[in-house]
Formats: C-alpha cells, structure tokens, sequence
C-alpha cells in the first residue's frame, strides 16, 4: 500500500481545513476516504451535519524510504 497525504477543505461558511495521512492503494480510495474523515470530524467539532456544496482538495503521495535510509536518518 502507498501513503497519501489528503488536504480537503470545504466552506462552511468559512474555510475549514484538515490534512489526514491515509495508506491506500491509490489516490481514488485515499481521497475518498479522507472525505469520509473529513465529514466524521466536522460533525464531532461542529456537533451536526453542514451541506457541503464543493471540497477543495490536494493529494500527494508520501514517499517510501528504504529501510538504509531508516536507519542512517536514525543515527
């Protein structure tokens, strides 16, 4: 699986932003489950469910590091 970093932000009625880290096997399924996220958090903060008309979202895929490279940015 690959990592992804999904920033989705929605205006309700102003900006709000939240950035998950999720580990998928492609961008399709990571966004997807980070608007799921992103809906679930909103209504624990706000306390109910908002209309969101559009997203705004930023996906980048985390590198993977080797594991010599672990080890040499351990020490």
């Amino acid at each position: 699986m690959k990592r992804w970093t999904v920033s989705v932000t929605a205006d309700i009625p102003y900006p709000w932003e939240k950035t998950f880290v999720v580990e998928r096997s492609g961008p399709g399924t990571a966004v997807s489950d980070a608007i799921r996220l992103y809906r679930k958090v909103l209504r624990e903060e706000k306390g109910k469910a908002k209309k969101i008309d559009s997203f705004h979202i930023t996906v980048s895929r985390i590198p993977d590091v080797k594991p010599e490279v672990e080890t040499l940015l351990d020490q």
